[in-house]
């Protein structure tokens, strides 16, 4: 019987992979900035709220500048993703999505989700959420608990997959100039 909700979490897991996750995409988003602008990912103060916040500067701009997007991230932390860039086949549903994160009114179609590994957290599955609604399938493991509720793209649509911090960055960059 779990007495306290921390017990039922791995002592591994904490939030320390969206900090490294913030590291990795800073650098993809430094390496393909444009002349005169830069990003900037911030981490969300409230853990309830998404994750990593993006937004483009002028350089010569000391203040926030204008918000692009916002990044979702878990971590498996009990999976080190030997077959990537492919799907893992263990699992059998492809990748699952938290509904209760996707569905959540914080978010915008655009937002991103992403799925890294565990520490050293350098292999990174993303999707929009207007990709994982419109791709993925809801699947319920259990009825009375809104947490074990998920989107799963399946293996046959992971092209709608996206993998990697540089694939992540030139669609932070493309968002900005397309103006979505």
């Amino acid at each position: 019987m779990i007495k306290n909700w921390s017990d039922s979490v791995p002592m591994d897991y904490d939030h320390g992979s969206e900090y490294i996750v913030k590291n990795y995409l800073e650098l993809g988003l430094l390496r393909l900035q444009r002349h005169g602008t830069r990003y900037t990912v911030k981490r969300n103060p409230d853990k309830y709220k998404p994750d990593l916040i993006i937004t483009k500067h002028l350089n010569n701009e000391i203040n926030d500048g204008d918000f692009v997007c916002f990044v979702e991230v878990e971590q498996k932390v009990n999976d080190d993703f030997l077959e990537y860039p492919m799907i893992p086949i263990r699992y059998v549903r492809g990748l699952s999505f938290l509904k209760r994160k996707v569905d959540n009114e914080d978010f915008n179609p655009s937002d991103v989700y992403g799925i890294v590994n565990q520490y050293p957290h350098d292999k990174l599955f993303w999707a929009t959420f207007a990709e994982i609604k419109t791709f993925g399938e809801i699947y319920i493991r259990d009825t009375h608990n809104k947490n074990d509720q998920y989107y799963d793209v399946h293996h046959c649509n992971d092209h709608n997959i996206h993998r990697g911090y540089d694939s992540l960055s030139e669609y932070i960059i493309q968002l900005q100039v397309v103006g979505i």
